[in-house]
């Protein structure tokens, strides 16, 4: 099923336009800094897609096969790897900016990358870390619908989560500076979605108004420091 969407031409388009796009105009308006934008985890470069069209040379590094040739499909640079630390001053040592979307949360160690990574990494170099934050409405839902899964704690996949805190703990261990942070999320939907199915409320006229007032209400969770996912520009 995750195939059928990452993998989808359609889809893909979407994911630029309206996910990948913004967060890389943040990232240049934040640095204001060009050059070899380099993705790890890259999956099928939508990140990396936005990201050459506004002007970086750019590279991606990801484990999917598949995923690895859609992304060269679309005329991104990618190898099918792991950034690991044999590899990671070939892989990195030319970087202007290095970004880990939904890396870390599915890694025993995240420490041990983001250590890996600051070591093979020039000065002045920025590091872009994506990762889902708690305290948020959605880690309410995790707790009051403890039966379902959801994306922001998806178990088996996601082992951590983590608060600002935790994230600049972990980001000056590993020799980083955090320079800037971006909370937003999906919180709202989520609730909602998990409460109907909780209780197997169908969609109707009246549920559609209520959701297209979602985006009102994330806004006021956004602005409440509630959101649960976090973007983490560092410098090293």
């Amino acid at each position: 099923l995750q195939h059928m969407v990452y993998l989808s031409e359609e889809l893909f388009e979407k994911r630029v336009k309206q996910i990948a796009y913004p967060k890389v105009q943040w990232i240049f308006d934040t640095t204001n800094q060009k050059g070899l934008w380099i993705d790890i985890g890259c999956g099928t470069g939508e990140i990396l897609s936005a990201a050459k069209n506004l002007g970086y040379e750019v590279m991606g590094i990801d484990s999917d096969e598949k995923e690895i040739e859609f992304a060269k499909s679309k005329g991104i640079d990618a190898i099918c790897d792991y950034a690991n630390e044999s590899n990671a001053h070939k892989y990195l040592e030319n970087g202007s900016i290095i970004s880990l979307f939904n890396i870390l949360e599915h890694l025993e160690e995240p420490k041990m990358l983001l250590k890996n990574i600051s070591k093979n990494i020039e000065e002045g170099t920025y590091v872009v870390i994506e990762v889902p934050r708690h305290p948020s409405i959605s880690s309410l839902s995790n707790l009051v619908f403890s039966d379902m899964a959801c994306r922001h704690i998806y178990p088996p996949d996601h082992i951590h989560i983590f608060t600002e805190k935790s994230m600049e703990i972990m980001i000056k261990d590993a020799g980083l500076e955090p320079i800037s942070i971006w909370t937003f999320g999906q919180d709202a939907y989520e609730y909602l979605m998990i409460s109907l199915a909780d209780k197997g409320i169908k969609r109707n006229e009246f549920i559609d108004y209520i959701i297209k007032q979602i985006p009102m209400l994330q806004r006021g969770i956004d602005e409440s420091g509630l959101s649960d996912t976090m973007i983490v520009i560092c410098k090293k």
